[in-house]
């Protein structure tokens, strides 16, 4: 069954993120072997630094990571790496989930051969 096809789709970006339980052996080479994977469908790098924030009742965390994103030339897709990260999104044009899907799932089985992550702490899908 075909969803519905609109003119002008109303959503400007889909996000699906993996945070993976954390691993003694995820190390940096790791954004580079997904990278060497994908580079014919992902061909533009990006790093981006990230600072976290988490207040509790013990106090405060200052948490900073650093991502790489990896776009494709037209710049409607990219994928993000990072510590114990797979981050996959979709820009507008949104094309349908199941094109959405496939992307997810390629690229989630290029992680988890690299990785071997131990679980999933988190999914995320907006």
């Amino acid at each position: 069954m075909m969803g519905r096809l609109y003119r002008n789709p109303p959503i400007i970006e889909a996000v699906c993120e993996f945070r993976f339980e954390p691993s003694q052996t995820w190390d940096w080479t790791v954004i580079g072997l997904v990278y060497d994977r994908i580079k014919d469908e992902f061909p533009l790098k990006r790093q981006r630094n990230e600072i976290q924030l988490a207040i509790h009742s013990q106090g405060a965390d200052i948490m900073q990571q650093m991502q790489m994103q990896f776009w494709r030339d037209d710049e409607k897709a990219l994928v993000q790496v990072g510590v114990d990260l797979l981050t996959v999104n979709l820009l507008k044009p949104y094309p349908n989930w199941q094109t959405f899907k496939d992307l997810i799932a390629r690229m989630l089985t290029i992680y988890r051969n690299i990785t071997n992550p131990k679980g999933f702490q988190r999914v995320g899908l907006r």
